[in-house]
């Protein structure tokens, strides 16, 4: 028997390759988007917002909605906080670069639970020490204030067309594919305790690969996950779950369930066909 492994692979490759090129196309049309907007709107130090784009679409994955609104949060609450010890020690510089130092520090904190939005709100603060030790005080506010802006033009142009024009749907798709294995699992239980509790033989399967309906998902696995019995990964957890169930049950039809009836009385039959159902 020609062993499928090979062209699993393959087939996970192919996948892989097709999501990184979508991935590249979102990511350059959400620049275009950007710059488009950075040039109408004639912002300060527009450059930024398709390099901002850049930065949620490669770090802010696997949420990068979600990663741009915690980030402007961020940006804006670091922006004002800079400012503000901007006004109040402007006259001392080193005591200025000292409090920022520690509000840098205490940006980071929060880094290793929202990675993208701590490390943006610590870059403004930190742009913002060498804007000012080449400037003014006003210079350095109205760089707070573009910072904040261009990362908006960035955010929203990754919610634009994560959103409106090209849509994220490998999670949707993946779940749709989990629920409907599922649900062949529970019909599959259901069939099994008919048969054992009325003693019927299982029908002639129609074909050989209806026992494997986990194949679908296990596409969407990297191969380190498929082979990985001690992943923490829920998902790759449910589909090998699906897996080992589904060839239980694929056994049980074939080799169990046509020599109960002759093997067992009428009442542990039922006791076992309860135990399935449930």
């Amino acid at each position: 028997m020609t062993s499928t492994a090979p062209q699993r692979e393959g087939l996970f490759e192919e996948s892989l390759r097709q999501g990184q090129i979508r991935h590249a196309l979102k990511t350059a049309l959400a620049c275009c988007l950007a710059t488009a907007l950075t040039y109408f709107f004639h912002l300060a130090a527009g450059e930024f917002a398709p390099i901002f784009v850049v930065i949620i679409m490669a770090l802010g994955m696997p949420s990068p909605r979600l990663n741009a609104i915690l980030g402007q949060f961020a940006i804006a609450v670091s922006a004002v906080v800079s400012a503000l010890l901007v006004i109040a020690f402007h006259d001392v510089p080193f005591l200025f670069l000292s409090v920022t130092l520690v509000w840098i520090f205490t940006c980071l904190l929060f880094t290793s639970r929202f990675p993208l939005p701590g490390s943006m709100g610590s870059m403004v603060s930190a742009i913002g020490i060498f804007v000012f030790s080449q400037g003014t005080v006003g210079e350095t506010l109205a760089f707070y204030v573009a910072y904040g802006i261009d990362w908006f033009v960035g955010g929203f142009s990754v919610i634009v067309v994560n959103t409106l024009i090209w849509p994220r749907t490998t999670e949707k798709v993946f779940l749709e594919r989990l629920a409907a294995v599922y649900a062949h699992l529970e019909e599959q239980c259901r069939r099994v305790a008919r048969q054992i509790r009325s003693g019927e033989s299982p029908p002639v399967e129609a074909s050989a690969a209806e026992w494997a309906p986990f194949r679908p998902l296990r596409q969407m696995l990297a191969p380190e996950l498929r082979r990985g019995r001690d992943t923490s990964n829920p998902f790759t957890r449910m589909v090998l779950a699906c897996r080992a169930l589904n060839l239980r049950l694929w056994l049980s039809n074939q080799a169990v369930a046509p020599v109960l009836p002759a093997a067992l009385p009428v009442e542990t039959r039922w006791q076992l066909a309860g135990l399935i159902d449930e």
